[in-house]
């Protein structure tokens, strides 16, 4: 599966962040690039320790990463030996399902098509064979007939990849609500950046 090229990053939930909010411009200015390194790393979310060793991967000096893990400690954790953003980690654990289930949505549909078209051969075929002997075009009938069954059959696989999109993300692709309405639950700091 490819990398994911961007994280979701939300201006309100940067700004109103009290993590954030009681950052000075320059640790506000090592956190986002931080937070690029790590999306951008083999494992999004992590980046490798030692210290020397995740600065070098975000283009910094060891002491200012050092500097800004000790006065924002809620920000980046250590895990198993890793620098740790927890909440992009979320990010791009979400990514791998819902691109796997996009996949297998995708998979079914051509799986359903290949089926549709393999169908409309045998049928195609058997009916020239029975019109070869009698020596005579189909008639439009025959025609839209098969163009009909072809057309419910398709209907049917695409209807079953929405439903499996829906499973996959339904807050995210399937909302109703208009943006100025989805914006009511407020979350908790902890759950902001």
């Amino acid at each position: 599966m490819n990398k994911p090229p961007a994280f979701q990053f939300y201006a309100k939930d940067w700004l109103s962040s009290p993590s954030v909010r009681a950052m000075s411009m320059h640790l506000r200015g090592i956190y986002i690039t931080v937070l690029a390194a790590m999306w951008d790393s083999d494992e999004p979310g992590t980046l490798t320790l030692p210290i020397e060793v995740a600065a070098k991967s975000a283009g910094l000096d060891p002491r200012s990463l050092r500097d800004f893990v000790s006065k924002s400690p809620r920000c980046l954790v250590e895990i198993d030996g890793k620098l740790v953003n927890e909440k992009l980690r979320e990010q791009a654990v979400k990514y791998r399902e819902i691109s796997g289930k996009r996949a297998e949505a995708a998979r079914l549909m051509h799986a359903a098509n290949a089926q549709q078209k393999h169908r409309s051969a045998s049928s195609s075929a058997s009916s020239s064979a029975k019109q070869g002997e009698a020596l005579h075009r189909p008639s439009q009938e025959d025609r839209s007939g098969t163009s009909e069954k072809h057309g419910q059959e398709l209907v049917r696989a695409r209807c079953a990849y929405i439903r499996a999109l829906r499973k996959a993300a339904p807050s995210l692709l399937f909302n109703s609500k208009p943006l100025n309405q989805r914006q009511g639950k407020k979350k908790k700091p902890s759950e902001q950046w």
